[in-house]
């Protein structure tokens, strides 16, 4: 705008001008102050000229004009000594506006006038303000490079760094080299842009492989592989693998149609490689929880658990031969040797923040009644030396309430000690034995008291101390046909408790009796079955005691000699 009405302004002043200078013929007037005009005479060429001292100007006689050359709104100008006009050089005084078809400067318009004040310029040049009131030339330099400002009231400049002329849909850019920028291709879903290292360039990998990576945000999945694979809750503080929504601080969830092998759904393994002797422990899963009880109370029987382990079989039919809650599997691979191998071990509480622990059991089964058969625990070991199904070295008391059951052709006690053997060794059923430097010998005890175990009351006379009883199997039942008996007797007292020894048999009868046929009293006497008849009636042979107290059979069969 500023150069236009530059533009507009020269050429009014041309056009008011003209008729003044460029003239062919000239009268020069001096006055008496030595000023000297120039009068052009063909400004007046047939009216003459007018000159007024006042005001140092000259004019044509009064009452003629010079005629116009051209049309109306063209510009006047002198050509060759009479006023011309020209279509393409005109003025409009209504709105203004000059029009010309070409102007030629001699010198360069300057750039206070709205000019540029070059004359020339070289392909490439760029202009921009090296001042306030000048313009300056920004030479081109080699491709790609970008202008830059070069702040604020600073001219600008060409970068140093060079760019790519073309890029496609993905491309990342990147410093190939120093000072030059180049583009990236994208490549196949899935890869990450990774660190080539110092001074070398990036790439795309598909299995990148990260020093250490952290994620910070607090809300929402900020971590998310394949939808479900793993999942990082920031907002609940969870970690869900094969699960969108977890719902435990790690949740693992696995689905499997039809497995072709043995498949894991956590699968922890490790390998400890020892370079000289050593006293650590490696552990392969250690499972800690911790329970801050704060004062306050858990009423649960089970309100800490180290590890809850779970196996259930679901669906509406079919078979499963065995579930197994926990599984160990131990071996020594190596050549080397390992002393011992637990595939249970249960290291004991510590009680050591000074309060208190009651009861510590190191296998707990409680009572169950889902299965027809159930084992509290079961061992299979064969027979051999040095094998045992349960050995227990402690010298702490051992207690069962139920019954027990030693044997192997019985599937169920029928007592509180109910031992069975098919051995035909002459060593064999149950052994008492006694190891000691004294006379003392195996011994069976068998005790009696009214009352309970853990407050016993005194027995009455009549009572069964003990008593070793035989069966025999008919065929359909056990028999009991003979025994020992120890009975109390007489009066019983504080350091004072008389007995009877009772020995029966069974009668050869259908059915046969159990019947006492000799009887020890307290008083240390023997007293036999009183038999029907004589002896040789009932064909029995006489048993006689003599005055000493020795048993004898008698000579004639018939009756004692005293």
């Amino acid at each position: 705008m500023r150069r236009m009405k530059v533009l507009v302004f020269v050429l009014m002043c041309l056009s008011l001008a003209a008729p003044v200078f460029a003239q062919d013929t000239f009268v020069t007037v001096t006055d008496v102050v030595g000023g000297i005009y120039h009068l052009p005479l063909s400004n007046c060429p047939t009216q003459g000229l007018t000159y007024t001292r006042s005001t140092n100007a000259f004019g044509c006689v009064s009452g003629a004009t010079a005629p116009a050359g051209g049309s109306n709104t063209q510009v006047q100008f002198n050509d060759s000594g009479v006023l011309g006009g020209d279509a393409g050089f005109t003025y409009v005084k209504a709105t203004d506006t000059a029009s010309l078809g070409a102007l030629v400067l001699t010198t360069p318009l300057p750039a206070t006038s709205g000019g540029t004040g070059f004359a020339s310029y070289a392909v490439g040049d760029l202009l921009y303000a090296s001042t306030t009131t000048a313009i300056a030339k920004l030479a081109d330099v080699a491709a790609g490079a970008y202008l830059r400002s070069g702040g604020v009231a600073t001219a600008p400049v060409w970068s140093t760094a060079t760019l790519p002329n073309t890029a496609t849909t993905g491309d990342v850019l990147y410093a190939s080299a120093s000072n030059v920028y180049s583009n990236l291709a994208d490549v196949a879903t899935g890869s990450v842009l990774v660190s080539g290292g110092i001074g070398v360039a990036p790439a795309y990998s598909a299995t990148p492989a990260l020093t250490s990576l952290t994620l910070t945000g607090a809300t929402g999945n900020t971590l998310v592989v394949d939808t479900t694979t793993l999942i990082a809750d920031a907002t609940n503080h969870r970690v869900g693998i094969g699960t969108a929504s977890p719902s435990y601080p790690l949740q693992i969830v696995h689905a499997i149609t039809q497995a072709a092998a043995q498949t894991w759904v956590a699968h922890v393994s490790g390998t400890h490689t020892l370079s000289g002797n050593s006293s650590q422990i490696y552990n392969g899963v250690l499972a800690q929880a911790l329970l801050n009880q704060a004062g306050f109370n858990a009423t649960s029987g089970t309100g800490l658990r180290g590890l809850n382990v779970v196996a259930q079989a679901t669906g509406a039919s079919g078979t499963v031969t065995g579930i197994v809650g926990v599984l160990t599997s131990l071996a020594n691979t190596g050549a080397g040797t390992v002393t011992d191998i637990w595939g249970f071990y249960s290291n004991g509480p510590t009680n050591s923040g000074g309060g208190t622990l009651t009861t510590y059991t190191g296998f707990y089964q409680p009572a169950l009644t889902a299965a027809s058969t159930i084992y509290g625990v079961r061992s299979s070991l064969t027979a051999n030396a040095n094998r045992w199904n349960i050995y227990a070295d402690g010298t702490g008391q051992n207690f069962f309430a139920g019954n027990v059951g030693i044997g192997t052709s019985k599937s169920a006690a029928l007592t509180v000690l109910d031992v069975a053997d098919v051995s035909t060794n002459a060593v064999r059923g149950i052994i008492t034995g006694q190891y000691s430097a004294s006379a003392d010998g195996g011994r069976l005890i068998g005790r009696k008291a009214r009352g309970t175990a853990a407050a016993p009351t005194v027995i009455t006379t009549g009572d069964t101390l003990a008593s070793w009883v035989g069966e025999g199997y008919d065929g359909s039942n056990y028999l009991q046909t003979g025994a020992i008996l120890i009975n109390s007797t007489g009066t019983i007292a504080s350091t004072r408790v008389p007995t009877t020894i009772l020995l029966q048999t069974g009668t050869d009868a259908a059915p046969s009796v159990l019947t006492t046929a000799l009887t020890i009293g307290a008083d240390q006497s023997a007293t036999f079955l009183t038999l029907a008849g004589t002896g040789a009636a009932t064909g029995k042979t006489i048993v006689c005691a003599d005055t000493n107290g020795k048993i004898y059979r008698s000579s004639s069969g018939v009756a004692c000699a005293n």
